[in-house]
């Protein structure tokens, strides 16, 4: 019961912020921002954005929780389960966080929408990439390629590789608060390819050296 309780919390705490500002909000809500600019990008009701943000807040904790159980290797999350709590805990509060700025933003407190996209790519690659070596051969979680699930070798080079970039990745996050608003989509979108592609390749690369 214990790893619920943040994820629970999380949820709470976006629904009770809700509740709370929900009768001062605009009719429409900005929901989307440039993060170049800073400027709205993107409007729906309050009721829409209510629902879509705190919708997806659920249906993914409803994912998280249910994944282990339809995944064919679930076996396998009892070698990492602290560690999978752990990550799912704090995916649920990041995106709860970012719920709970939209409404502030909304509600006319001066919130700085640029900086958030940074700081919450920072928080989850630091935090996955920490826990990366630990996460077991699955189809849920972590780089899940053919090369990595066929063989426990690869996998576990594969993860630890990619659990130092997604880590140097996630402080670099961090660091791009430091820099002007305009560059950011200059640097957040190739970073974000590179971790996508990079580690796949590396996979590949593994897998090919284990033949020899």
């Amino acid at each position: 019961m214990k790893k619920h309780i943040l994820p629970l919390l999380a949820i709470i705490a976006s629904l009770g912020v809700w509740v709370f500002f929900y009768s001062t909000l605009p009719a429409q809500m900005a929901n989307h921002w440039s993060i170049g600019s800073g400027e709205v990008n993107g409007y729906s009701s309050k009721l829409s954005t209510f629902l879509m943000l705190n919708g997806i807040l659920v249906l993914l904790y409803v994912l998280l929780i249910f994944a282990p159980r339809m995944d064919p290797k679930k076996n396998n999350y009892k070698a990492f389960s602290s560690s999978y709590g752990i990550m799912t805990s704090v995916i649920m509060l990041v995106l709860s966080g970012v719920n709970i700025f939209v409404v502030l933003w909304n509600a006319g407190y001066d919130i700085p929408m640029t900086r958030i996209a940074p700081i919450v790519l920072g928080i989850i690659f630091l935090v996955i990439g920490n826990f990366m070596p630990k996460v077991r051969p699955n189809f849920f979680v972590g780089i899940r390629t053919p090369w990595a699930l066929s063989n426990d070798s690869v996998w576990r080079k594969t993860h630890r590789f990619t659990s130092k970039l997604y880590f140097v990745s996630g402080v670099i996050f961090f660091l791009l608060v430091f820099l002007p608003a305009s560059l950011l989509n200059w640097i957040i979108i190739p970073i974000i390819v590179i971790l996508v592609i990079v580690p796949t390749v590396h996979s590949y690369m593994v897998y090919r050296k284990e033949l020899t």
